[in-house]
């Protein structure tokens, strides 16, 4: 196990599967940053800087709740609202599917992209992400006739613990696109390894 930090600490174990958060450079304005330090703040300044474990991890999942609320109200430009876009972040993502890592599963969200996967042969989940990102934010520069700042600097990226954990996280990409035109996201599932055999579609097989 090895651990790399940079605004957000990132834990690497062999064999682990992750569920990974990464988005768009726009997709939070200033006000909606500002929402969320005040949420954070407000939390801290209940509890006090001396924390328990529990109240740490809690302070958590408080950022990381208020993080995807934000998210999923699509501000920004929302270029992954093109299909093109989304077509070519699919890609990507299989491009190196079962070499690099496992894909399990994942959605394209118009400013954000939630992905489950497992890392294989010696690849950490940094390397893999920052390549991911890399290399497609190029590509859609390229695709869009635009030159700027795709993706924001940090990714969230969590161990999965256990098995509820993992069909809790399944049941959160499966549900996020809620409220969108099919037409604005993309949503990919598998039955898990060792096949991972795409599900067309989740809500008539749940």
């Amino acid at each position: 196990m090895y651990i790399t930090r940079g605004d957000l600490p990132h834990w690497h174990i062999e064999g682990k599967i992750y569920f990974v958060t990464f988005r768009l450079a726009d997709s939070m304005p200033a006000d909606a940053t500002m929402e969320y330090k005040r949420a954070v703040s407000a939390w801290q300044k209940a509890h006090g800087n001396v924390l328990t474990t529990e109240e740490a991890n809690e302070l958590e999942r408080l950022k990381l709740q208020t993080i995807n609320s934000l998210l999923d109200r699509c501000l920004g430009c929302c270029m992954l609202k093109i299909v093109e876009a989304r077509k070519l972040v699919e890609h990507a993502f299989h491009h190196f599917d079962h070499s690099r890592y496992h894909i399990h599963d994942y959605v394209i969200m118009p400013n954000h992209v939630h992905l489950i996967l497992q890392t294989i042969n010696n690849f950490s989940i940094q390397s893999v992400i920052a390549s991911l990102k890399s290399y497609t934010a190029h590509k859609l520069n390229e695709l869009l006739n635009v030159n700027g700042k795709v993706w924001q600097s940090e990714s969230f990226d969590r161990i999965i613990r256990n098995e509820h954990h993992y069909w809790k996280v399944v049941d959160y990409i499966a549900r996020n696109p809620r409220g969108l035109h099919s037409n604005e996201f993309s949503l990919y599932l598998t039955d898990g390894y060792p096949n991972f055999k795409p599900m067309s579609n989740y809500a008539i097989l749940r």
